[in-house]
């Protein structure tokens, strides 16, 4: 398996927050996320954050590595390719 570059859409669950009606709301949930995936080497970035009742989207360019390593955290539930792009493995 080699270190590609996948440029996916990570889904997190919060139980934390329930519903998203602010930007600022949706800001703190950024920084939730960067909690999660900072241990795996990602950079939440706030502009690559999109929130959904309790989902936090982040999109980002992940390497295999850290694509096998996102697939076994408990807080993410997808991890979906952009279109056009081969779907992660």
């Amino acid at each position: 398996m080699g270190n590609d570059q996948h440029c996916v859409k990570i889904e997190i669950i919060s139980d934390k927050v329930i519903e998203y009606r602010e930007e600022s709301e949706c800001i703190s949930s950024a920084e939730f996320a960067e909690e999660i995936l900072k241990p795996v080497g990602i950079t939440v970035k706030k502009e690559n954050v999109v929130c959904r009742e309790r989902y936090i989207t982040v999109s980002a360019e992940i390497s295999t590595e850290q694509l096998a390593e996102i697939c076994a955290m408990e807080s993410v539930v997808d991890v979906l390719g952009k279109v056009g792009e081969p779907y992660p493995t």
